[in-house]
């Protein structure tokens, strides 16, 4: 599933009781609903930040209860030098620091932001991190940290892209 960032996910556990108890976590507990129950009818739902999320519900991982959430950080405020880009809804749900990367024409990849704990920019803004100029295509990734371990993290979101 690809999303942009400001979706909500949200997974229902199934009523079914020969399956029983049910949970979400991701693989560095960037989000978990917590131990698995029978008594959250209502499931789990979150914000998430840009990334690439592989998850499972922990007592069926190997009956198939497993996935990926794909996050793209969201595009805002076009300009013909500027665009904003949010990689993060503010929740801070699946992580509160950030890996911001770029690069222009399908060139090599360039750090935008490190561990950054702000949830947007402006590209091109006094001319950063390059200018925005007619006749290119811009592409901007993110992926998604804590604060308390940055090795705990997602993998590179899809590319937001602006064609100028």
């Amino acid at each position: 599933m690809t999303q942009a960032v400001g979706a909500s996910i949200h997974w229902y556990w199934w009523a079914d009781s020969n399956a029983g108890p049910h949970n979400v976590r991701q693989d560095d507990k960037l989000f978990y609903s917590g131990a698995a129950t029978n008594n959250n009818p209502a499931g789990y739902t979150i914000t998430p930040s840009a990334g690439r999320f592989h998850y499972y519900c922990e007592p069926h991982r190997t009956r198939g209860m497993q996935g990926t959430l794909y996050i793209r950080p969201a595009v805002f405020s076009r300009t013909a030098t500027s665009f904003g880009v949010r990689w993060s809804p503010g929740t801070n749900e699946t992580g509160n620091r950030f890996d911001v990367r770029y690069r222009v024409d399908g060139g090599a990849w360039t750090k935008w932001g490190n561990n950054v704990a702000f949830s947007a920019a402006i590209f091109g803004s006094n001319n950063r991190p390059v200018p925005v100029t007619a006749g290119h295509t811009y592409e901007v990734q993110a992926r998604s940290e804590t604060s308390t371990d940055l090795q705990k993290r997602s993998g590179w979101s899809p590319s937001a892209r602006v064609t100028t």
